[in-house]
């Protein structure tokens, strides 16, 4: 364990050497992972489990000077530059004629996207505070009608803490590192209806766990493809 300790502090002195301050932005895509899935139940019924597909694409900036390698910290900003979740469609309430078309998950206009990142690697971790105000759009536009913006909230939040060593660290900084971080989801929603009303919130409760890896490129399948289209319109 010491003479792991002490080969990290070795390697970080040898490029602290030669640094006196730098600044780097790192692009991350990561996309969804097999087996992440959301269940939503409204207004008390039985909830109904999507499996999710999709990927974000953020933007890390981070200041590094010499103290900070020699305490093995990196400290960043996160922005998040895109965001692009689907879900297949499901029948509100049970009824088939409620059918909600692809359902896709996008920022809001406006709305916060970012948060911190923070990772040392004596403590051998990494903290992710990410937060995106984001909308589950609905492909029907019968059903959008009647809902504000077009669907129902659904605030996306990565916080979490992954292992994240000196391997890392080299590979974060040099763009050629990779990232695998999950997220549960556990929260109630009131769902607002438009209309001629008023009628009262409908009150739902989202749940499941997203699982998100680096990747080379975002991804693509028929379900994202309808959410193209349908943010295109």
């Amino acid at each position: 364990m010491k003479r792991n300790k002490l080969m990290m502090t070795l390697g970080l002195l040898v490029m602290a050497a030669n640094t006196v301050a730098c600044s780097l932005q790192i692009d991350q895509i990561l996309e969804v992972q097999d087996g992440s899935e959301m269940t939503i139940g409204i207004g008390g019924q039985p909830p109904d489990v999507l499996p999710l597909e999709g990927g974000t694409v953020m933007t890390i900036d981070v200041t590094i000077g010499f103290f900070d390698l020699l305490l093995g910290n990196v400290n960043g900003d996160v922005t998040v530059d895109d965001l692009l979740i689907a879900a297949p469609p499901f029948n509100v309430l049970g009824i088939p004629a409620l059918n909600t078309g692809t359902v896709c998950v996008v920022p809001q206009d406006g709305g916060a996207a970012g948060g911190t990142f923070h990772a040392n690697i004596y403590g051998g971790t990494a903290d992710f505070d990410v937060t995106v105000d984001t909308i589950a759009l609905i492909e029907n536009p019968i059903l959008a009608a009647l809902l504000p913006g077009g669907g129902f909230p659904f605030p996306f939040q990565l916080q979490n803490t992954v292992p994240f060593g000196l391997s890392d660290m080299l590979g974060f900084l040099t763009g050629s590192g990779s990232f695998a971080i999950s997220q549960d989801i556990d929260m109630d929603i009131q769902i607002d209806i438009d209309g001629p009303g008023p009628y009262p919130p409908v009150p739902a409760h989202i749940g499941g766990s997203i699982d998100m890896a680096s990747a080379d490129a975002f991804p693509t399948s028929p379900l994202l493809d309808d959410c193209i289209a349908l943010l295109g319109q």
